[in-house]
C-alpha cells in the first residue's frame, strides 16, 4: 500500500445491489489508486482512480472472478514525497496518466510499481470492498478532518497536530483559510472541497517567499 504503516482493512458496504469492487479511503491524504487483475497467465492493470478521504470509488464493475486482485496507491504531488516507501510484493506496470495496461512487460512511458494483493469482502448486497487506512485507524469523520488539517498546514495555516480531532485551533485555521479564499462555511461540506483546498495550496502566495521548481524532478527544500 502507500506506506509500511498503511494497512488494508476489509468491510461490508451498503449500497444498491450491484457486484462492484469499491475502494474506500480512510487516510488523511487524497490518493490515486490503481488496480491489478491476475487470472492464470493473464495480467492487466488500470488507473488512476482519485479517491478523497472518507469517500469510496468504484474501480471495477461486475463480479470479478480473477485469481488475484492487487492494489497500488499514491498520494498527490501536493504532499511532496510519498509518506513512506511502497511495500507491495508484485511489480506491475503503471503510466503517469490514466491507463489500461495488459501484461507485466512495461513499455515506453510505463514504469513498474509495487502492488499489494487484497482480498475484498462481500457485503450482503453483493458488493466487494476494501479500505485504505493509516496506522491511526481513522473512521470516516476523523480521516476527513485529518486530511483538512494536513492541507491547511501545507497551505501555511496552523492546524497542527494532524490527528483528526476537532478543536479551536483547527476551526480558527479553517476559518482563516475560507476567508482568504472568499469561501463560505458551507463550502467545507461540498463534494469538491478537497479540490478547492488543493488548488489553493498549489497556487503561489501573493506575498512572502515562493520557491518554484522548473526541473522535471520532484525535490524537497528547506529554508
Amino acid at each position: 500500500m502507500i506506506a509500511a504503516a498503511v494497512i488494508v482493512t476489509l468491510a461490508a458496504f451498503t449500497s444498491p445491489a450491484r457486484a462492484d469492487l469499491k475502494i474506500c479511503n480512510r487516510m488523511s491524504y487524497v490518493v490515486e489508486a490503481a488496480i491489478g487483475i491476475e487470472d492464470k497467465t493473464a495480467t492487466a492493470t488500470r488507473g488512476w482512480f482519485r479517491i478523497d478521504p472518507a469517500t469510496c470509488r468504484v474501480v471495477a464493475q461486475g463480479n470479478i472472478t480473477a485469481e488475484r486482485i492487487l492494489l497500488h496507491a499514491r498520494s498527490l504531488p501536493v504532499y511532496g514525497a510519498s509518506p513512506a516507501p511502497q511495500n507491495g510484493t508484485d511489480n506491475l506496470c503503471v503510466a503517469p496518466k490514466d491507463f489500461v495496461i495488459a501484461g507485466r512487460q512495461c513499455r515506453g512511458g510505463q514504469t513498474a510499481a509495487a502492488f499489494t494483493e487484497i482480498k475484498p469482502s462481500t457485503g450482503e448486497d453483493g458488493h466487494q470492498i476494501a479500505y485504505l487506512a493509516e496506522g491511526a485507524e481513522y473512521d470516516d469523520e476523523q480521516a476527513r478532518l485529518a486530511a483538512i488539517q494536513r492541507l491547511l498546514v501545507i497551505a501555511g495555516y496552523d492546524a497542527a497536530p494532524i490527528d483528526g480531532v476537532d478543536g479551536p485551533k483547527t476551526q480558527n485555521a479553517l476559518a482563516a483559510f475560507l476567508k482568504a479564499r472568499g469561501l463560505n462555511t458551507d463550502a467545507v461540506q461540498a463534494p469538491n472541497f478537497f479540490e478547492a483546498m488543493i488548488a489553493a495550496v498549489e497556487k503561489p502566495s501573493a506575498t512572502g517567499l515562493t520557491w518554484c521548481n522548473d526541473t522535471q524532478y520532484r525535490v524537497m527544500a528547506s529554508i
